[in-house]
């Protein structure tokens, strides 16, 4: 029986593990995200215009944001006008029908998931395309290279980079230089602005190069460390050797299959109560009731501010270690965090005379501790309030009790742990109406996290009996 009930709980201990790994949320195709080459943002891929129209092919989301030094005249312009110098613009490669390679040998053709891109769209052979410039010939250099940059924001989509990870296949036209000294390789880094310089080489990404433009396959890469929150670039180091003469093309070719992340630790703010009021932060994310729910990084501190409105009052916080009737409260995000900001109409004061009952003042565990036990334990309708109403009381039914205790909440939380629960708060409650003070008072009554001990829950729950 013994080795049955082990086995038992070590199998729910496993389902306890698995259920606790974190979901990946993907960052693939979707703005603020990681994309491959050649697509639109809808994404749908983007097909070369054959008549000359060069704005339809342009990719928006890489930028050639480098060019190799000495690119000059007509192997450098993106068009047969005289200084028309490659970039920022990175363009869908028209080869002689329609497709990337220009002459048919490669194997990796523009298909349904990503396309060939380079620094001009037009590179066909000039005696089937432009003859008034060498399309086909595109700058080279064997000795420095030209930088297609995407970016993407991993925070600003609530997803935590400790987690990222982009599994991408892509090829250059060239991997290396001439000599094969030099080679095509990725980059990853931190940016201010997707102008910033080429990412550092100390920012390649490991085993990063590529087979180069006659593979039959996109080289695979992983990229699991090196993310970093806020702004990042993904620069594609590409190399062209320098050809004298002939079709001299070049372009990049990058097909992300996945790029996953967990999501940030998720502050949630709730406004409780019948009263109405806002909740703010001082970092930004938080405007509730418009924005009640923004991701930060695990340990970030976040100052909410509650702001009555209209004719209502601030009662207080519960959750998130948040307690009390300050209309601040500083939250660290160490993992989701849910927190209630209270808000009830002008005039409720907070008494365990839940009731209303004659005379005022009058506090008995029957009735009004009957009846915050139950709400605590959920309890609604005539389950709620079914013989706990004393005679004549002023607040009689379910819906203006249950309102009450809703509108004052935050002050049952006994023990000052930010929770209001009944098996500890609504124990503590009824104890003390029923006149028990001391150790019969708290005993096996205070739940984790409180901030108040025994004397200071007795005198607590004393100042909510006037």
């Amino acid at each position: 029986m013994g080795k049955v009930l082990g086995c038992l709980v070590a199998l729910l201990m496993i389902q306890l593990q698995a259920g606790s790994v974190a979901a990946q949320s993907s960052f693939k195709n979707v703005a603020g995200g990681i994309w491959s080459t050649g697509l639109s943002p809808t994404p749908v891929v983007l097909t070369p215009s054959t008549g000359g129209t060069l704005a339809a092919q342009v990719d928006t989301h890489y930028a050639l944001i480098k060019i190799p030094a000495g690119c000059s005249g007509a192997h450098c312009q993106e068009t047969s006008t005289a200084g028309d110098v490659y970039g920022p613009n990175a363009y869908v490669v028209l080869g002689p029908n329609g497709t990337y390679p220009l002459d048919g040998t490669w194997t990796v053709l523009n298909n349904a998931n990503s396309s060939w891109i380079g620094p001009r769209a037009d590179q066909r052979d000039p005696i089937v395309g432009n003859p008034d410039y060498d399309n086909a010939e595109v700058f080279g250099s064997d000795t420095d290279f030209y930088v297609y940059r995407t970016t993407f924001n991993l925070t600003a989509l609530g997803l935590d980079h400790a987690t990222a990870a982009i599994n991408l296949s892509w090829l250059s036209d060239n991997d290396a230089n001439a000599q094969r000294t030099l080679f095509s390789h990725i980059r990853l880094c931190s940016i201010s602005s997707p102008t910033d310089p080429v990412c550092p080489a100390n920012t390649a990404v490991p085993n990063s190069g590529n087979a180069g433009q006659f593979a039959p396959d996109l080289t695979t890469v992983n990229i699991t460390s090196g993310f970093k929150p806020g702004l990042m670039a993904l620069d594609f180091i590409v190399y062209n050797e320098f050809l004298p003469a002939g079709h001299n093309a070049s372009g990049l070719n990058v097909l992300i299959n996945s790029a996953t992340s967990g999501s940030l630790p998720l502050l949630n703010v709730t406004l409780g109560g019948t009263g109405t009021g806002t909740v703010s932060s001082d970092l930004a994310g938080i405007a509730c009731p418009t924005d009640c729910a923004q991701g930060y990084l695990a340990g970030t501190q976040v100052t909410l501010t509650a702001t009555a409105t209209g004719n209502s009052i601030f009662t207080g916080w519960l959750g998130g270690s948040c307690s009390g009737t300050s209309t601040t409260c500083t939250v660290t995000v160490n993992g989701d965090v849910n927190v209630t900001a209270t808000f009830a109409a002008a005039g409720t004061v907070a008494t365990l005379d839940v009731d209303a009952s004659a005379p005022v003042g009058t506090y008995n565990a029957l009735t009004d501790g009957l009846l915050i036990i139950r709400w605590m334990f959920g309890l609604t309708g005539n389950a709620l309030i079914s013989n706990a109403v004393s005679p004549g009381a002023q607040r009689a039914t379910a819906t203006a009790i249950a309102d009450y205790l809703t509108n004052i909440k935050p002050k049952l939380d006994a023990d000052g742990n930010g929770s209001v629960d009944a098996l500890t708060d609504g124990l503590l409650i009824i104890r003390r109406l029923f006149g028990l003070s001391g150790t019969a008072l708290t005993n096996n009554a205070i739940g984790p996290g409180a901030t108040r001990n025994a004397a200071e829950i007795e005198t607590y729950l004393q100042g909510l009996m006037p």
